[in-house]
């Protein structure tokens, strides 16, 4: 066989092997409906009865292996508190208040990698602390430095990266103590948003509002990303493997960017070997809420402010798949191993458990 055969050839597989891996299908199973929590107060004498509404969710986390699914709600003008559920049932464990004060809100609580520990940094109290996975019970509590954001754990489950004012803090999980912090910021308007470990647990993905995203490792951070894109950056998910990084800029007219190879970017400064693969833009009147990957690290779910929610390939940018949850926009999504979480908003602020099958 000549040799311009031969590249035909292989330029004709390489076309199949392509439309294979782009061609995929997304099937989702609702499993479980739990309703967001209300409590019905009697009426007295010629009153009627009401719903009393404990507010809405402002984060939540699971753990498929164990059945857990927490969510943080806050009531308006009054308590924050945690409550556990049974992903798999349905079935309300415990509820746990984990703040008093009316005038703080929060945006992450993460589960431990193993499951037992739950992180939560509680903004303008300027505190980061631990709660017990299964009960809620507070296991510890550590002043920050600034107002605590948002956290995120090291894949070996030894340290947390806190957000705090224009810092990162690291804090040590064991003795539950900062072991430094790291500044985010390089201008005295920038401010950090996210801090996110890789899969490895060797670098950090920091988002800040100037735009920019920096990548970080040993304490050591990379200039910003470029191009630059549109929106602060208030997500920075990696994918499963590391090679890429979704990140997400807030409002309207911003968009979501795909980073292929970003650790380049820190180890080799003054080389250009990552790059920017894909944006999905939004529009004057739309923006794009949180974002999650599939498990695989090949897909990217995304809602909008329309109700809708978006399953994209990564790398190619193709739609997979489009639906609407709830009856109202999806403030949160997470994918993993086989259920895909949503939780919406006011007034549907339902969660939904999907069960998620790629074809």
């Amino acid at each position: 066989m000549k040799s311009y055969q031969v590249l035909s050839l292989l330029a004709f597989y390489l076309l199949i092997l392509i439309s294979v891996s782009y061609a995929q299908t997304v099937t989702l199973t609702l499993v479980k409906t739990i309703e967001s929590p209300r409590k019905f107060i009697p009426g007295a004498d010629d009153k009627a009865g009401y719903w009393k509404d404990y507010g809405t969710t402002e984060a939540f986390d699971f753990y498929p292996s164990r059945n857990s699914f927490v969510a943080l709600i806050k009531e308006s003008n009054g308590p924050a508190r945690m409550y556990f559920f049974n992903i798999v049932t349905g079935t309300a464990l415990h509820t746990v208040i984990i703040s008093n004060n009316i005038n703080t809100h929060f945006k992450a609580l993460k589960f431990s990698p193993d499951g037992k520990l739950i992180a939560i940094p509680m903004g303008r109290e300027k505190e980061i602390t631990l709660w017990d996975g299964s009960n809620g019970a507070l296991i510890g509590r550590k002043k920050t430095d600034d107002e605590a954001t948002n956290v995120d754990w090291s894949p070996d489950g030894k340290t947390l990266a806190v957000v705090a004012g224009k810092w990162i803090e690291i804090w040590g999980v064991d003795t539950f103590e900062r072991k430094r912090s790291i500044k985010a910021s390089r201008a005295a308007t920038e401010w950090p948003s996210v801090a996110n470990w890789s899969p490895d647990g060797a670098y950090l993905a920091i988002g800040t509002n100037t735009p920019a995203v920096y990548i970080g490792k040993n304490g050591t951070q990379s200039p910003g990303l470029e191009p630059h894109t549109k929106g602060s950056i208030h997500i920075a998910e990696w994918n499963a493997g590391g090679s890429m990084l979704a990140t997400v800029g807030f409002g309207s007219n911003s968009n979501i960017a795909i980073w292929k190879d970003p650790k380049n970017a820190v180890d080799f400064p003054f080389e250009k070997k990552y790059e920017l693969i894909r944006t999905i833009e939004s529009t004057p009147n739309t923006w794009w809420n949180k974002l999650t990957w599939d498990p695989s690290g090949r897909l990217i779910v995304c809602g909008d402010n329309k109700k809708n929610l978006f399953i994209w390939n990564a790398a190619s940018g193709q739609v997979i798949k489009t639906f609407q949850p709830t009856n109202s926009n999806t403030n949160d999504v997470q994918w993993k191993g086989k259920f895909l979480v949503t939780v919406g908003s006011y007034p549907d602020k339902f969660f939904k458990i999907w069960r998620a099958e790629i074809n």
